[in-house]
């Protein structure tokens, strides 16, 4: 027996303490959530619909959009089409109906904005939470041509982001501690952090890379490097990055270097993995500056199954994702 850290499981955790008891046994089930696969596919006949939850833990505030952004993500990642979330919101005791009634707001409003519909959900006050939690399932839809459409990877291929990475960490910690970010940002720091508080979607960036066959995933806990991972892991190959073309505002490095975290292990909700073919390159990237959304190569696939990262001339081998750096600070 072992006492877990707190955050994310690592990725050999969730093979033997959950995805062991996730095999498929249903038809209409084509694939369900795993190391690098946020959603499960589900072929309902007419329709092919992916399915993916997750909560939010770690934010206070904006906690509602965040719940209802950070799982869109995971549909539009899996190549499909939001449309409906369920909700479970579990209050600490103490809570008010007001604070109900604010973070309910939210996600209404973030909702509608991205067309999506609430269906269904639970709401209690439970002494079995010392904060507000939120756990979001979101439903999209799925065209089967794009399902099927997908590449096949191999040494060579290339690994995108889009947008900055870190972007939600950096949100959070300058949210949740104001205090810091008094002592450190000028004026353009400020203008990019309101920038991230309205770009934490990747649905418009999911909906160019799934033209492609693009594999994609939404960056989360674990920063890029853990997307990375998990991402190999899934089809099984290695990959090489380029520390210099992660792309890092000025505003993420200096709240990073501050806190003397990892922007690359740092939650980054709002900055979309793609894993695109070699042949595909001129056309994507083409495609995403029509469209005016920031797109950065930063490595490449490789035979070899292991993920090392070049900086300064130094190449070195990157370890699994293990607890977020957020944890470090909130």
């Amino acid at each position: 027996m072992q006492i877990l850290k707190e955050g994310k499981l690592t990725i050999e955790q969730l093979k033997e303490l959950v995805f062991e008891y996730t095999e498929d046994f249903r038809d209409e089930v084509l694939s369900h959530p795993y190391i690098g696969q946020d959603c499960a596919i589900i072929d309902s006949g007419k329709q092919m619909i992916s399915v993916s939850s997750d909560p939010i833990t770690a934010a206070k505030e904006d906690i509602g959009k965040l719940a209802v952004e950070i799982n869109l993500n995971d549909i539009a990642a899996s190549g499909a089409d939001p449309f409906a979330i369920t909700v479970v919101i579990l209050c600490p005791v103490g809570t008010t109906d007001e604070d109900i009634k604010l973070v309910m707001k939210d996600i209404y409003d973030t909702s509608r904005e991205k067309n999506v519909q609430i269906i269904g959900g639970h709401t209690e006050v439970t002494s079995a939470v010392n904060k507000l939690v939120i756990c979001v399932t979101a439903l999209g839809l799925l065209s089967r041509e794009l399902y099927n459409a997908k590449s096949k990877f191999e040494d060579g291929d290339l690994i995108y982001v889009t947008k900055d990475i870190a972007m939600e960490g950096t949100h959070i910690i300058v949210v949740e501690k104001p205090s810091i970010s008094a002592s450190i940002f000028d004026e353009d720091d400020y203008a990019t952090l309101v920038d991230y508080s309205k770009n934490l979607s990747v649905i418009e960036d999911a909906k160019i890379a799934r033209q492609y066959g693009c594999i994609m995933h939404d960056i989360t806990e674990g920063g890029v490097l853990g997307a990375v991972w998990e991402t190999c892991e899934m089809i099984n190959l290695g990959a090489k990055l380029e520390f210099e073309s992660m792309p890092i505002s000025d505003a993420t490095e200096k709240l990073c270097n501050y806190l003397e975290i990892n922007p690359l292990r740092l939650i980054s909700s709002g900055s979309l993995l793609i894993i695109a073919k070699k042949s595909a390159e001129k056309e994507l990237e083409l495609a995403y500056r029509k469209a005016g959304i920031k797109l950065s190569k930063v490595g490449e696939l490789q035979k070899q199954k292991s993920v090392s990262m070049k900086k300064n001339s130094i190449l070195s081998e990157i370890s699994p994702p293990e607890s977020d750096e957020l944890y470090k600070i909130i």
